[in-house]
């Protein structure tokens, strides 16, 4: 049996039917070489012993002033702290992409082995994120792009494109992206738009299926195959611990928008009736307030109204799922990486820690995320902003993201201006390294600051690091099977894509503790099942939530479980359904359970409510 860290119940025993289901497992025109480094002779490396770690450090000096770079610092003009500490420098290097020989076609960026240590390169490695809304107009950002591309990037920079669910292999044959950008400036916005009707109408934009047609993913896939274009791959939605966190976030502000709409409604249909019948035949006042949304969501809310608000936050999800997901196509490449992330508005996240969620897990896959809002500013209604509350924290999240990853951040600004400013930021770098304590590579997130006393310069660097070796990954279904479940725990009607039977009750056991038995029957007949020597083989991930009299989550319990059926017991579930029965720790404040199945090769969900006492 298995539980997750996300969730908070834990179990206490597991009764399942024999042989049916039992615990599993979890289962850029180019630059110059900037004068006074290209005659420089190679920077004198320091040896260093077999088994020694350095946490290195991409430093990038900008002029205050001029806005360039700043390429003349020495070593004594730094200085490192970790957690606040200062840190000896063991290693300084000055390091200019200029014009090099392109590799061999089909040459992949190589493979980092180590989340610290020293391996510099001589090229760039670059992944144009796409996100969601019209991203050409009005700052011609894909012109822009096309430009960064065919004339700025440099002959050995390796570069790729993601967009929606697909990212193209990386290359070094630039003509071939910049074809994609002109297939996807004239396509993207008709295609985002069949996006928006098909996964984010109504309650659709939080819970429901986020597969796309066959059709609307044929033209997602053409154009990265039409005209030569490059191979491509599904990467599907990345996902940490902090982007569930987030999304558990959304889940309950959902249920207090929706609370808040139809207070909004009573109130109007009181004061109607008021004004129509008069006071003595209103009936009584609607209790309640609606202003109990958080301070950042609240004034979002009540500027947008619940459908806009929900499709916003849908595609800030969505958005969020894609750089999560890029940053992991990244994390195993050795190089200097960028992610420019494109984007109309930006993200509307529940909180600005969700914003320096993105940013760490950009710092350990050692990736500079460049933050490019392509959208303009919202347009004036009677001399007072719209959407003013959208923007003010999309666009500090999206300049807190680029500052705390060592990249830029260009807002409302004309597209040549900020692919310029990205391309001549990362043509230079400092690379500096300090040793970690060897006692304190416990996993935990050490925060970085680096200085100059040079005065009137701004540094650009990652701003902290996770004290490991390893370089660490994601696993696909985790993260979907994850989406998938809290979304469902957070719709408040119950789902019968599996239809599920449920009976809850809770009790003291023998030690007096509080606890929760679930006892389900699951429809087999849209269950995935393959057959195994005979026998019907499977897995089903359930998650049971504790709600308290209020409607608030108070504990969790997530199991998955495989299903392992001879053809007789087969016949037998196909007519009764398929047995589960659970026993775990719960606060004896709960009031309601609702139990979620979910099959991840079927992609189906089902789920089931039931009050106690």
């Amino acid at each position: 049996m298995n539980t997750r860290r996300w969730m908070l119940a834990l179990p206490v025993s597991v009764l399942v039917a024999a042989g049916a289901l039992n615990p599993a497992g979890p289962t850029a025109a180019t630059l110059p070489a900037p004068a006074d480094w290209s005659q420089q002779a190679p920077a004198q490396r320091p040896s260093f012993s077999t088994g020694t770690v350095l946490v290195p450090v991409v430093v990038r000096a900008i002029d205050n002033k001029t806005g360039k770079p700043v390429t003349d610092l020495q070593q004594e003009d730094f200085t490192i702290l970790e957690d606040g500490l200062p840190q000896p420098l063991r290693h300084f290097e000055r390091h200019a992409f200029v014009p090099d020989a392109a590799p061999a076609g089909g040459t992949r960026p190589p493979i980092r082995e180590s989340a610290l240590g020293i391996t510099p390169q001589n090229g760039r490695i670059i992944l144009l994120v796409f996100g969601r809304g019209r991203l050409q107009e009005p700052s011609k950002a894909l012109d822009a792009l096309q430009r960064f591309v065919r004339d700025q990037l440099l002959p050995q920079d390796q570069v790729a494109v993601f967009a929606y669910d697909r990212a193209s292999d990386f290359t070094t044959d630039h003509e071939q992206v910049a074809r994609f950008i002109e297939r996807f400036k004239k396509d993207h916005y008709q295609i985002d738009m069949e996006v928006r009707l098909a996964i984010e109408s109504s309650m659709a934009a939080i819970y429901g299926s986020k597969a796309l047609s066959k059709s609307l993913r044929q033209k997602i896939d053409n154009m990265f195959t039409g005209a030569g274009l490059l191979g491509s791959r599904e990467l599907g939605k990345g996902e940490t611990n902090a982007s569930k966190r987030t999304e558990q976030v959304v889940g309950r502000q959902m249920d207090q928008a929706l609370r808040a709409e139809v207070q909004k409604t009573n109130e109007q249909m009181y004061a109607d009736a008021v004004k129509n019948l008069g006071a003595d035949f209103a009936g009584p006042a609607p209790g309640g307030s609606w202003s109990t949304m958080d301070e950042v969501q609240a004034p979002l809310f009540s500027s947008l109204g619940l459908d806009n608000f929900m499709q916003i936050t849908a595609r800030s999800l969505q958005d969020m799922g894609n750089c999560y997901a890029a940053i992991e196509y990244l994390r195993h490449l050795e190089g200097d990486k960028h992610l420019v992330f494109v984007t109309e508005r930006g993200m509307n996240l529940p909180r600005l820690e969700d914003d320096m969620d993105i940013a760490r897990a950009a710092n350990d896959a050692r990736v500079a995320i460049d933050t490019f809002q392509v959208g303009g500013l919202e347009a004036q209604v009677g001399g007072v902003w719209t959407d003013q509350s959208q923007q003010t924290f999309a666009f500090k999240g999206l300049r807190m993201i680029a500052e705390q990853t060592g990249g830029v951040s260009s807002i409302s600004e004309d597209g040549m201006v900020a692919v310029n400013r990205i391309n001549e930021v990362s043509r230079s770098e400092y690379l500096l390294a300090f040793y970690p304590p060897p006692s304190s590579l416990t996993g935990d997130y050490r925060k970085i600051a680096v200085r100059t006393r040079r005065p009137n310069v701004t540094l650009l660097y990652r701003r902290g690091y996770y004290a490991r070796t390893e370089v660490g990954s994601y696993n696909r279904r985790e993260f979907i099977t994850r989406d998938r479940m809290l979304a469902a725990a957070g719709f408040r009607r119950e789902i019968n894509d599996l239809k599920v039977k449920l009976d809850a009750s809770q009790q003291r056991n023998a030690a007096g503790t509080n606890e929760v038995s679930v006892r389900l029957s699951i429809d087999t007949s849209r269950v995935f099942l393959s057959l195994v020597d005979g026998r019907k083989i499977g897995s089903l991930d359930i998650l049971a939530v504790c709600f308290d009299e209020k409607g608030q989550s108070i504990g969790q319990f997530y199991q998955r479980a495989a299903v392992d059926l001879t053809d007789e017991m087969m016949q037998k579930v196909s007519r009764s359904g398929l047995p589960y029965s659970v026993k775990f720790e719960a606060s004896p404040a709960t009031r309601k359970v609702r139990v979620v199945v979910y099959d991840y090769r079927a992609d189906l969900i089902g789920s089931a409510d039931m009050r106690i006492f």
